[in-house]
């Protein structure tokens, strides 16, 4: 006889008849139940891209991948991570632009305009809340990057605050050092900072030779 469950206005009608075998059903259904786990271990144990060689950690600067186009929602960091992966480095040093969003505008635009883009930049940079940067670490770490250095050059139109907050941001982002571009004097302004947050910076110099403030 069949086992069959009839609703009061039926739709669905479920029949389970005499050709199936219950504890063998049963003892199935324990198996895969048991295997969820095992399945999420080994998808999440996946090897990620190691590239050290003879123990020495090799990366690149990001800026390397400038010319890669920025998205329509402006986010380059999933474009970052894909083109880091597909060159096979698991270590960068990330260049700020990346990470920040465009305020630059064009070529023959108004001192009043280029004065207002750079504002906008400064204002992002110290208003953004932490969590952000901590959002761009996580998307790096759960991709099995690891940010090493952020490459933040400190200009001579800097505020302190602004350069206070790379520090911040550099923390943020788990990275330890902060590289940077930048003149003589603003390099005299920055030390005070660098000690405060016990951070090296590695300066990048130029080649222009004839400027004593590079």
């Amino acid at each position: 006889p069949s086992l069959t469950y009839r609703p009061a206005k039926p739709t669905v009608l479920v029949n389970f008849g005499e050709s199936v075998n219950f504890p063998l059903l049963f003892g199935i259904m324990l198996i895969l139940v048991a295997l969820v786990p095992v399945a999420g271990t080994l998808l999440f144990a996946l090897p990620f891209i190691d590239s050290k060689v003879a123990g020495v950690r090799l990366g690149a600067q990001t800026y390397s991948f400038r010319a890669l186009p920025r998205p329509a929602d402006g986010n380059m960091v999933p474009t970052i991570i894909a083109a880091l992966n597909e060159v096979g480095l698991n270590d960068c040093e990330l260049w700020a632009p990346q990470v920040e969003p465009v305020f630059a505008v064009g070529r023959g635009a108004s001192a009043d305009a280029q004065k207002a883009a750079r504002e906008s930049l400064r204002k992002w940079r110290v208003e953004t809340p932490m969590s952000h940067f901590q959002g761009v670490r996580k998307q790096f770490n759960a991709a099995g990057i690891s940010i090493f250095a952020y490459n933040y050059s400190f200009r001579d139109d800097f505020t302190d605050e602004e350069i206070d907050r790379g520090f911040e941001i550099t923390k943020a982002l788990g990275a330890g050092v902060i590289t940077a571009s930048t003149t003589v004097p603003v390099a005299a302004r920055v030390a005070p900072f660098a000690e405060k947050h016990k951070m090296i910076v590695a300066m990048h110099g130029h080649s222009n030779v004839n400027d004593p403030n590079e």
